[in-house]
């Protein structure tokens, strides 16, 4: 995590003077031309089996080592459309529970969206989910993000706020 948070500091602190705070942090955008996210790639790698139309899915892949003994990525984010409300979609994120939670909460994005999320810890799996919502026309965007670092962090706070929603 330590690595991560190195290099978010130094690609945040990346290109021309006046330019967004991104540097060289990559823009992604939806096929569909519904919404766009930013982040540092790499270590972020695109699963383009997991993308496409609507859809956009990200992995930290963990060393060769750990991949050959069947570990799960380090670090997962998926974003689609889904139906609903934000604040209610997170209100039952947070009914599923966990042995910690943390919201539902309200947040912002850089552009001024309003969106609610929900961070929770699943002791079984020794994993972090954090799934946040923005209104998008006709329901939400879903961004969830899975992992084994903790995601209440400043680097994924950063991640989750770059999203741009275009509808």
């Amino acid at each position: 995590m330590r690595a991560l948070a190195l290099l978010v500091l130094v690609c945040v602190g990346c290109g021309p003077a006046g330019d967004v705070p991104y540097g060289a942090w990559s823009r992604r955008e939806a096929e569909t031309g519904a919404y766009a996210l930013r982040l540092p790639i790499p270590p972020w790698e695109q699963d383009e089996e997991g993308s496409g139309g609507d859809r956009l899915r990200f992995e930290v892949p963990v060393s060769d080592a750990r991949a050959a003994r069947g570990a799960p990525p380090k670090l997962t984010l998926e974003v689609a459309p889904a139906s609903g409300a934000a604040r209610a979609r997170a209100e039952a994120d947070a009914r599923g529970g966990g042995s910690r939670l943390v919201g539902p909460r309200a947040f912002a994005t850089l552009d001024g969206v309003e969106g609610w999320e929900t961070i929770r810890y699943d002791e079984a799996d020794a994993r972090w989910l954090r799934v946040a919502y923005l209104p998008l026309r006709g329901g939400v965007l879903r961004l969830a993000i899975e992992g084994s670092p903790e995601l209440e962090d400043p680097e994924v706070d950063a991640l989750v706020e770059a999203v741009e929603v275009f509808e």
